[in-house]
């Protein structure tokens, strides 16, 4: 499990491995791994190239790009939306998944909540006061 990446190799998987990235678990070739099918979310990328997963068993063992095998079910955008603490004031958010027909989990500044996307005006209403998701 030992690949010595260069410093252009993990800015490209920051890049494309993104916080919040919804990941399925392939294969991983270690004792603990979690069974393959697991999914998970990326937390960062390191400066050695470890892929960062919160997996929904409850493990976070990285991921090694090149050793491990995975997909991208997911991915995070930016968007501007409502925002319930603010009085409705828009602000950035990222919208980490469609959850249902018109819930969205979204992040705004590094608080998980629900928003819904109103498609009469193009526009998402977050609600990070009653909806936090932990």
């Amino acid at each position: 499990r030992n690949i010595k990446m260069d410093k252009i190799q993990i800015e490209n998987l920051k890049v494309f491995y993104p916080k919040y990235t919804k990941v399925c678990l392939d294969y991983m070739r270690d004792e603990f791994a979690p069974p393959p099918g697991t999914i998970g979310y990326v937390n960062g990328v390191d400066d050695m190239g470890t892929i960062h997963v919160n997996w929904q068993n409850g493990s976070s063992l990285g991921l090694v790009d090149g050793v491990d095998r995975f997909h991208v079910l997911s991915r995070p955008y930016k968007a501007t939306a409502h925002i319930h603490s603010l009085g409705g004031k828009m602000e950035e958010i990222t919208v980490i998944e469609k959850v249902g027909g018109n819930d969205y989990i979204v992040d705004y500044n590094g608080v998980k909540c629900h928003a819904i996307f109103n498609w009469f005006v193009c526009e998402y209403y977050a609600d990070d006061i009653y909806t936090k998701v932990k």
